[in-house]
């Protein structure tokens, strides 16, 4: 159909070039449809290998629950506010908001 309309209309006709443009639509389809069937990232941590004024800590205020838990989370300073908030730390501020502020300072 390509080539009889460029005929029609005194275009000239490349199939070669047609084909490779054909080509690479289809693999940028391709590509974006194998990035929407890949899994999100996330971020996972577990607490592991605590010293004994942790351990005391934990002891008194933390569930042995949680200490067992393994968190997960797409956002790196969002799973260490969750993980500070289910450990009871106080004190503890938005880590998003701290580093945010950080960069601030550093700025001329």
């Amino acid at each position: 159909m390509g080539a009889a309309l460029a005929a029609k209309y005194g275009y000239p006709w490349d199939e070669t070039v047609h084909v490779k443009r054909l080509t690479s639509i289809w693999e940028h389809q391709r590509l974006i449809a194998v990035e929407k069937l890949k899994p999100p990232l996330a971020w996972s941590a577990q607490l592991t290998d605590i010293g004994d004024n942790e351990r005391t800590y934990c002891q008194q205020h933390i569930s042995q629950q949680v200490l067992q838990w393994t968190w997960s989370f797409k956002n790196k300073g969002k799973l260490i506010e969750i993980i500070l908030r289910a450990l009871q730390i106080s004190g503890a501020g938005p880590v998003g908001l701290s580093l945010h502020v950080e960069t601030q300072h550093h700025i001329p």
